[in-house]
């Protein structure tokens, strides 16, 4: 028996030398290193793309009003910042609408935290701010 030890050993050796030396799945792990970081950057770019298509959609929202407003349609501010709080209450229940008018000129604004845009919150920086919407019409009554 003390004989098979030192050739069962160096079939051993061998064998862990052959794995180590072998270079097969070295690309595995580059791709398991970067595709996290991949999909991140996907996610943040599709979290910002839906951003700005929910705010042309809130921007159309207030310009629609606005112009039922300076056409009398909608009789007061009160009535355009009901009209699009009800809008846009698929897309957030924590807008801040205000709505004026001096001079002939209906000015509404609105502010809506980004949170409430986004589809994934992961994005802790994007959660903390607001996007601010603001649209001016002249009456024409």
């Amino acid at each position: 028996m003390p004989a098979r030890q030192p050739r069962a050993r160096t079939a051993l050796f061998r064998r862990v030398k052959t794995f180590l030396k072998d270079q097969d799945g070295s690309h595995t792990v580059e791709a398991v290193i970067w595709l996290p970081i991949f999909f991140v950057v996907i996610a943040l770019l599709v979290n910002i793309s839906i951003i700005f298509n929910r705010q042309a959609e809130v921007i159309r929202i207030v310009q629609d009003a606005n112009r039922s407003y300076s056409t009398g349609y909608l009789k007061s501010t009160n009535e355009v910042q009901n009209a699009i709080s009800a809008a846009i209450g698929g897309l957030t229940s924590n807008a801040i609408v205000t709505s004026q008018e001096a001079g002939g000129i209906i000015t509404t604004r609105v502010d809506i935290p980004t949170g409430d845009l986004m589809p994934f919150g992961i994005f802790a920086a994007l959660n903390s701010k607001t996007v601010t919407l603001s649209s001016q019409q002249y009456a024409e009554f």
